[in-house]
């Protein structure tokens, strides 16, 4: 019988937003993966604690089911999804690792078993889980949590893989691709935004694949979550861009290291700057370093261009303050027939 490790990643930070995920993981455990058949599944949750004031999550969640439960608690200020995915993988006891999210659910009993044989079939060492994704509203996912059968008829709407946005979801890889030919996830991704997209870049890169299982799996809702949209978004957007631009050189930097350690994620000792120098010919700094500020009305664009980033004498994360030196700036008009200058400094 086939063994998969389906690790799911949990962001504890209090409020709203734990208790409605502790809902979706208890009605996902008993009505999804305990239901699964002709295939073993140990279930992983990798809980991050942000404030040592919110009570675990892991405790809270349904164990005396027939399902092969294991847990992993680590604390860390700064929410590192990538750093929790290595720290379950490393330590995997199957070789088919998911990579999925708290709020996913799949309406067949044989999904992992079918998944198995499909990824079997394309000689493949990674794909998505899915071909379509289905955002289930609050209406239908409250009905769903009060024993409904999941509707696909009224969700928000409908998304397929799309590189470089939707990516998420659940993927599969072998272990022995992961760990030897990405070398893992990123774990210089702080909060949320981006993660996901960039180790299918790598992946895409490095196996010149991108194949979709044909299963639709369902998002249930959930509050937003306050980690989504954090400071940390802008940085990971640079990170991602230079991940597009620079797949490979990525690549071999995580591969340097040691990822996966309950110690710390990789980004307390290293930033973009140490990938970035360590590339033998990097892109144009303004190709994968430049911010769009639009003004009220966006019918100006203030572009600052050829923006410097200097690496904090600390040598510390992302989450280190920078100083930034802006060395020109361009004030664009929108017009019909294009942009037009009207102030340069």
């Amino acid at each position: 019988m086939e063994h998969v490790d389906y690790i799911v990643p949990l962001c504890n930070m209090g409020g709203s937003d734990c208790s409605n995920r502790i809902k979706t993981l208890n009605h996902a455990m008993e009505r999804f993966i305990d239901a699964q058949k002709d295939v073993k599944v140990t279930v992983v949750f990798v809980e991050q604690i942000l404030n040592e004031v919110h009570p675990a999550i892991i405790p809270q969640l349904k164990t005396d089911l027939g399902i092969s439960i294991r847990q992993i608690t680590v604390k860390h200020p700064i929410f590192n999804k990538g750093w929790l995915y290595n720290i379950r993988a490393r330590n995997a006891v199957s070789d088919n690792l998911i990579l999925t999210e708290s709020d996913i659910f799949v309406p067949n009993d044989m999904y992992f078993n079918n998944l198995l044989l499909w990824v079997k079939k394309h000689n493949t060492p990674w794909a998505f889980g899915w071909n379509k994704i289905c955002y289930v509203n609050a209406q239908n996912t409250d009905l769903f949590f009060k024993g409904n059968k999941l509707n696909y008829r009224d969700y928000d709407r409908v998304s397929s893989p799309n590189p470089g946005s939707t990516e998420g979801g659940t993927v599969y890889f072998k272990k022995d691709f992961y760990f030897n030919s990405l070398g893992g996830a990123s774990e210089f991704f702080l909060e949320l935004g981006g993660i996901d997209n960039e180790i299918i870049r790598r992946a895409q890169k490095v196996s010149q694949q991108y194949l979709k299982f044909p299963q639709t799996i369902a998002h249930l809702w959930h509050p937003t979550s306050n980690v989504k949209n954090g400071k940390h978004r802008s940085d990971n957007r640079t990170l991602y861009h230079y991940t597009r631009l620079r797949p490979a050189v990525v690549t071999k930097f995580i591969k340097s290291l040691k990822v996966g350690t309950k110690e710390g994620p990789l980004s307390d000792k290293f930033c973009i700057n140490d990938i970035v120098t360590s590339d033998p010919t990097p892109p144009p700094q303004h190709k994968y370093n430049s911010a769009f500020l639009y003004g009220k009305n966006r019918k100006k664009v203030v572009k600052v261009s050829n923006v410097s980033i200097k690496k904090p004498e600390s040598h510390k994360s992302l989450q280190q303050p920078r100083k930034i030196e802006i060395r020109s700036l361009t004030i664009r008009k929108r017009t019909a027939s294009g942009s037009t200058v009207i102030r340069r400094k």
